[in-house]
């Protein structure tokens, strides 16, 4: 659990409930989302923090070129993530940021852009996957010249046509300034 988690874990110690009780014992702070992911790998143990995060970093870190992952993210959530937004207090536009705020999450916005942030992670990473197959398997070691994205790294080649519209822009603008000095 992050370190900020230290205030549920007193709250669970403190609790009337034996289980509750056992289950604060049992939880440490301050461990980061990766080590705690790679600890739950190797020690069949949990860790906690933000689900939508936890998701992401599996997507990203922890899938197989298949799509699969030996790590589970539960249903329900242990504990929510607020979130605030610092705004003077008697602001005139905080009715409508109010406003838009519901009009995103009632349209469902934020669920699309999350599964779709998702998706391509998903993708991104298979392809990572399979790239580091494919080179283990032939032997060669990894390309440089392509990076995590999978986007080819941009060379004189990919910008010579905007470079040659560029100089030609600037001798047309020095041709049209030369005729109005004279």
């Amino acid at each position: 659990m992050p370190t900020y988690g230290a205030e549920h874990q007193k709250f669970y110690c403190q609790s009337d409930s034996p289980l509750l009780r056992s289950l604060g014992g049992l939880m440490k702070t301050g461990i980061s989302l990766i080590e705690g992911l790679k600890r739950a790998l190797v020690r069949n143990a949990g860790h906690l923090d933000p689900k939508k995060y936890i998701r992401y970093k599996i997507l990203d870190e922890f899938t197989e070129a298949d799509g699969s992952t030996r790590l589970y993210v539960s249903r329900g959530s242990v504990f929510s993530t607020p979130c605030g937004w610092p705004i003077p207090h008697d602001a005139p536009y905080k009715a409508q940021l109010n406003w838009l705020i519901v009009a995103i999450l009632e349209a469902g916005l934020y669920d699309k852009w999350t599964a779709d942030l998702m998706r391509e992670t998903q993708h991104r990473s298979q392809r990572r996957q399979r790239q580091r197959q494919s080179a283990d398997s032939q032997g060669q070691p990894e390309s440089r010249e392509i990076h995590e994205d999978g986007l080819p790294a941009l060379t004189i080649n990919h910008t010579q046509g905007a470079f040659i519209i560029f100089l030609l822009g600037l001798a047309i603008a020095t041709l049209v300034f030369s005729t109005e000095l004279l």
